[in-house]
C-alpha cells in the first residue's frame, strides 16, 4: 500500500492525532484501492479520532468484506481479527453492548 504517497501521510497523520488530515489521505487512496481491507480500516481508526463511530463501524464493516471476498484460503486472519476488534470497539462507544459481544 505505500506506493501511495496519501498512504505514508495518511499513517503520520493519524500518529500524530492529526485525524482529519489521516482521514481525508485514507479516503484519497480508497479511491485508488477500494478492495484495499487496510485502507478501510485504518480510515475507520481515524474516524475513532473524531468521535464518528457509526461512521468507522461502517468502515471496520468494509475491511471485513473485502478480507472475505478473497476466501478461506487467502485471508488474512490478523487484519480480520483487528478490523472485528476495532467494529466491537464502535459498538461499545454507541452503547451497542448486545452487538459489541458479537463482535
Amino acid at each position: 500500500m505505500a506506493k501511495y504517497p496519501q498512504w505514508d501521510a495518511g499513517k503520520r497523520a493519524f500518529a500524530a492525532e492529526k485525524f482529519e488530515e489521516a482521514f481525508l489521505n485514507f479516503t484519497e487512496c480508497i479511491s485508488f484501492e477500494p478492495k484495499n481491507s487496510e485502507v478501510f480500516k485504518w480510515r475507520g481508526r481515524a474516524y475513532m479520532g473524531l468521535g464518528k463511530y457509526k461512521e468507522a463501524l461502517y468502515d471496520f464493516m468494509a475491511s471485513i468484506e473485502q478480507e472475505r471476498k478473497l476466501g478461506p484460503d487467502n485471508i488474512d486472519k490478523k487484519k480480520l481479527s483487528d478490523a472485528w476488534c476495532f467494529a466491537g470497539q464502535c459498538h461499545f462507544e454507541l452503547e451497542q453492548f448486545d452487538l459489541a459481544l458479537k463482535s
